[in-house]
């Protein structure tokens, strides 16, 4: 199962890949305790954990209508952080 944060999105993602996915409130919680460690996690720095923000953030809304591209780039910018990050090698992904 996926966890995601938009339930239309993991509709999209269910018709497109078949992945069962889980879109709710404690979703919700967990992403944002997530985020708040984030900078502790990845050991980025904060000013390219911030970049990365908006980087994804503009990308979204350019592509809010368009569920397949955001798909693409979800996995385009979790992939390098999979590769790097030893907590994500250990999260099961089809990538």
């Amino acid at each position: 199962k996926l966890l995601v944060a938009d339930s239309t999105l993991g509709k999209a993602i269910k018709e497109k890949f078949s992945f069962d996915c889980i879109a709710n409130s404690s979703v919700q919680d967990l992403m944002r305790v997530i985020r708040s460690q984030a900078d502790s996690l990845l050991q980025i720095d904060e000013k390219e954990l911030a970049a990365m923000r908006i980087g994804l953030a503009h990308r979204y809304e350019k592509n809010i209508d368009k569920p397949d591209r955001d798909c693409r780039d979800l996995v385009f910018y979790v992939k390098p952080l999979r590769n790097s990050v030893p907590l994500l090698k250990k999260i099961p992904c089809k990538c």
